[in-house]
């Protein structure tokens, strides 16, 4: 991945989330994210791709799954488990609101 793209997905993740994270680690599409989420403790992991998800929920993270096209078909056939499916952050800040 070149880092051009990296550095535009760090500023729009930025704009569009605000400053709420300490660290933002940018993957290659296909790379594994697995090894990064191994690196930390477990805490709260958002992911929008299903075989990533299931890494979190692996490495001991609460894990939630944001609802696209890409993943729909995991959720309809059931093979969602422990994840937490939600429509997007909205969902995820009410739903940690309510955990808190």
């Amino acid at each position: 991945m070149s880092e051009i793209p990296v550095l535009e997905k760090r500023r729009l993740q930025a704009e569009v989330i605000g400053p709420i994270f300490k660290e933002i680690h940018c993957v290659g599409v296909r790379d594994s994210k697995r090894p990064l989420l191994d690196a930390y403790a477990p805490a709260v992991w958002i992911e929008d791709k299903f075989e990533n998800a299931l890494d979190g929920l692996e490495a001991g993270h609460k894990t939630y799954l944001i609802r696209s096209s890409h993943n729909a078909v995991h959720e309809v056939a059931g093979k969602t488990g422990d994840l937490i499916c939600v429509d997007g952050w909205e969902d995820i800040r009410n739903e940690e609101a309510m955990a808190a």
